[in-house]
């Protein structure tokens, strides 16, 4: 890795993760999608993509849902590859 590179990366913000859980600003239960940078104690959101999680799933267990939602979302939208 060069040093200009390496300068970059010490700039740039969180980068992992699209899928998240946790409380929001009024204590709600949440999960979510963002584009980057879900790893983290707080993330701004697009409410078009927060949900609230069912009251019998664990925050672990939502954290796990929102990319596989999108995933069947889009494939229904878009039909399957032949």
């Amino acid at each position: 890795m060069s040093s200009k590179t390496g300068n970059v990366r010490l700039f740039q913000g969180c980068i992992l993760g699209k899928e998240f859980s946790g409380h929001d600003s009024r204590g709600h239960r949440v999960m979510g999608l963002v584009e980057s940078g879900a790893l983290g104690t707080s993330v701004p959101v697009d409410h078009k993509f927060l949900w609230k999680i069912p009251t019998e799933w664990t925050l672990e267990q939502a954290a796990t849902v929102p990319v596989c939602y999108a995933t069947v979302s889009t494939i229904g939208a878009t039909g399957t590859p032949n």
